[in-house]
This record gives structure tokens, sequence and C-alpha cells, in this order.
């Protein structure tokens, strides 16, 4: 959990600078910007049209539910948490081949 908060902090530390700039017209700025929606929207936490105001309203909740084991439990694949872990510790559910 600290690892996600740790994230989501650092998500919302670069979030809050990018909205406080002045210069909000260099180019620079907009990659900076471009680059964290980007990332986010890679993640699953938001959708393509989110703006910097979207990136504070994430919580931690939502960070983790994207991880393999939440979504192994909520399909239904395993009856607990600690059971989803193992299966995919043990390799019975991996990503690709």
């Amino acid at each position: 959990i600290w690892r996600e908060k740790s994230a989501l902090r650092r998500h919302r530390n670069q979030a809050m600078k990018l909205i406080g700039r002045v210069d909000s017209s260099e180019g620079h700025f907009a990659r900076e910007k471009g680059d964290l929606l980007r990332s986010l929207h890679n993640k699953g936490l938001l959708h393509e049209e989110s703006s910097l105001d979207d990136v504070l309203s994430i919580t931690v909740e939502q960070m983790l539910s994207r991880r393999l084991q939440s979504v192994v439990y909520f399909k239904g694949l395993a009856p607990s948490m600690r059971s989803a872990r193992t299966l995919i510790v043990h390799g019975h559910i991996s990503i690709g081949d």
C-alpha cells in the first residue's frame, strides 16, 4: 500500500506543480503535461481527454485495483486476494506468453 501511496503522491505533486506554473504556454510545459496524462491513461487511471485536475482526484483504491492480484480476485478466478497472489507467484496466471 505504501508504494502505491508514494506513487500517487508523486503524480499529485507533479500535477500541482504543473497547475501552478505561470508560463503554461511553453513547449516544455505542454510536453510534461502530456507525458503525465498519457502515463496515467496507459495505466488505466484516467480517460484520454482528462485534465490535470483529474489527476488530483485519483485515489489509492483506484491505483490498487489495477494490480494483477486485484484483477484476478475481482474476475472470480481466486476466492481471496491471498490465493490470487499465490496463483500468480506459482505461475498459474501470467500476462503475455
